[in-house]
């Protein structure tokens, strides 16, 4: 929430009226809340009135009684558009903040679906890497079993052809470990990229909160805002209409 600061207390030219002294003091101390630029370009005809009030006032139109008063119009009008130009300079810079927020979250979202793609097409592959080393072993298992079983006799031939036959199959298996150790080793590589993947993704996903976090505290900053420039509106009127009801017509 932004500083509000106040009014500046001057002392009365004149002394023999104390209540309006007092009174002014009173309104001096009131604090003036943040102004908008839409309450300010919405009151063109009171910013023309508090500057003919002005020049009445230097061309000796009102009495001396009303030099206090003029003097703190004068605060409050160059106060206005100070405020003025100090919420122009606010909106502009939440402005920003919402349009870096938003990007920001588009890219971490759009960063995070590419690394969950990712983690889907490692993961199937790592799947079909392991379906093809089972089958490997089952391949492996049925191929070591001998033909002939304890207390049984077998053809030399026979068993001369089923060895042969074994330690081909023997050589085509090592050529296809061979192979899938190769595959193995790039399997342990998905695995560390992988896991790098989903630290990425873990840390995304705290960026990603962050941003929501200072997303939600510029929303109450604006709020606030949106507040002080209600407040702003309701003390000009008052201040309207007590100068109103004090210049005589």
């Amino acid at each position: 929430m932004p500083f509000v600061p106040r009014s500046p207390r001057t002392p009365s030219p004149s002394k023999a009226s104390p209540s309006r002294g007092m009174i002014s003091t009173s309104r001096t101390r009131q604090t003036i809340p943040f102004p908008s630029a839409s309450a300010i370009s919405s009151r063109p005809d009171t910013s023309s009135s508090v500057l003919n009030f002005i020049a009445d006032i230097k061309k000796g139109k009102k009495g001396v009684n009303h030099i206090e008063d003029a003097h703190q119009l004068r605060l409050l009008y160059n106060r206005y558009f100070q405020w003025q130009y100090a919420n122009a300079q606010a909106e502009s810079v939440l402005s920003i903040h919402n349009l870096v927020a938003e990007n920001t979250i588009y890219s971490v979202w759009n960063s995070t679906f590419e690394l969950w793609n990712s983690v889907v097409i490692k993961r199937i592959n790592f799947q079909q890497l392991r379906q093809e080393l089972k089958a490997t072993e089952a391949l492996e298992a049925c191929t070591l079993r001998l033909p002939v079983t304890s207390g049984d006799w077998a053809d030399k031939d026979m068993l001369k052809k089923a060895i042969c036959s074994s330690i081909d199959v023997m050589q085509i298996m090592a050529t296809s470990i061979c192979l899938l150790l190769s595959r193995v080793d790039g399997t342990n590589c998905l695995v560390s990229e992988l896991a790098n993947v989903t630290a990425q993704e873990r840390a995304l996903h705290d960026e990603c909160g962050d941003l929501l976090a200072s997303t939600a505290a510029v929303q109450v900053e604006e709020k606030s805002l949106r507040t002080h420039l209600m407040q702003l509106k309701q003390t000009f009127r008052e201040e309207e209409l007590h100068f109103s009801m004090e210049v005589p017509v």
